[in-house]
């Protein structure tokens, strides 16, 4: 009805509905694809335990309920037993490079986190190594997921929907 193509009260097909689907899917990989990410902001805490690589992402060996990050925008570490929390600097790949002579070192505060974004699971490396069980409470963006039926309840951030009737009519 939105779009024009049917009028209102009237039903599309179940051929028709696969097929606006399976667009609306494509739609939604091709803006990942762009790096123009149809995203959700996600806040998950993760429990550390005593190395410096976790695995994140639907199926990762250490952290496999959570979505893969897209782009990390804050890392804070919750100092065991504790409310206490302490901001944690993330860093790229060339600074993580840069921090090769103290990588190893364990420690009770976490003072960086690089994450690589490889797929499909991302590496959370953290410097130093946690020896107290911390948590790491991150906030990142995670790529809107497909659709899995034409009923999925969905919310999108002002815009993104028009975009997305846009796109499909």
């Amino acid at each position: 009805v939105d779009i024009g193509v049917l009028a209102q009260g009237q039903t599309a097909s179940n051929d028709d509905a696969q097929f606006t689907l399976r667009q609306l899917n494509r739609m939604v990989d091709e803006y990942s694809a762009s790096r123009t990410t149809l995203y959700t902001q996600t806040q998950v805490v993760l429990p550390l335990s005593a190395k410096g690589q976790f695995q994140i992402g639907p199926g990762a060996a250490d952290f496999p309920a959570y979505a893969r990050p897209a782009r990390i925008e804050t890392a804070t570490m919750i100092v065991a037993g504790t409310s206490v929390a302490m901001s944690v600097k993330i860093v790229n790949e060339v600074e993580w490079e840069q921090l090769v002579r103290e990588r190893g070192r364990t420690g009770g505060v976490i003072d960086f986190l690089y994450c690589d974004y490889a797929f499909p699971f991302s590496n959370l490396n953290v410097n130093p190594i946690p020896n107290n069980g911390p948590s790491l409470v991150l906030v990142f963006w995670s790529a809107l997921a497909q659709f899995l039926t034409l009923q999925d309840p969905f919310a999108f951030p002002p815009g993104y929907e028009q975009a997305l009737l846009k796109g499909l009519g």
